[in-house]
């Protein structure tokens, strides 16, 4: 397991150098497309408009590489184990155990009686271990991101969910 987070935590840590540099060549296209409409003196709104769409544009593109490169860091890190998927209209992780394996039984067994100690330390332990990688999404990709263990039973609570390092235990409450 922490094989596995040292990976994903290699990854996220590339997505913050790439980020860096991406940022320095943005600042300069921006002030280059700032440059190129002040020597034109025009008046013409249209041009602005287009150069603050380009530039969201870039920013937007940016963004959904380093997603991505988290997407597929989570994926390689977690593939024994869990199903890894994004949801980009909720900025979601979604990890989902593996049917038929030992670890699902095991998290089946936890998601029957959440409420038992044993099952809870067990929780906590298994969220430990992702708050780290939580925090690197935060400071490498941006915040809101949110890591979600789903439950075993699809049609249940998610077992945890992380976002910015703050854990919340959905399973544990009740409706």
């Amino acid at each position: 397991m922490k094989k596995m987070v040292l990976g994903i935590a290699f990854a996220l840590l590339s997505i913050g150098l790439v980020g860096c540099s991406d940022n320095s060549s943005n600042n300069l296209s921006d002030s280059s497309i700032s440059n190129s409409i002040k020597e034109t003196h025009s008046t013409d709104y249209s041009a602005d408009e287009s150069s603050n769409t380009s530039a969201k544009t870039s920013t937007d593109k940016q963004a959904e590489d380093k997603t991505d490169i988290t997407l597929n860091a989570l994926k390689k890190g977690y593939s024994s184990i869990a199903n890894v998927t994004y949801s980009e209209t909720d900025k979601t992780f979604h990890l989902a155990p593996i049917d038929g394996l030992s670890e699902t039984v095991t998290l089946q067994k936890i998601a029957d009686a959440p409420a038992s100690v044993a099952h809870q330390d067990a929780l906590k332990n298994m969220a430990s271990q992702l708050i780290e990688i939580s925090n690197m999404i935060s400071e490498n990709v941006g915040t809101g991101f949110k890591i979600s263990f789903d439950n075993p039973y699809q049609d249940r609570k998610p077992l945890f969910i992380i976002e910015d390092g703050n854990v919340e235990y959905p399973i544990l409450t009740q409706d």
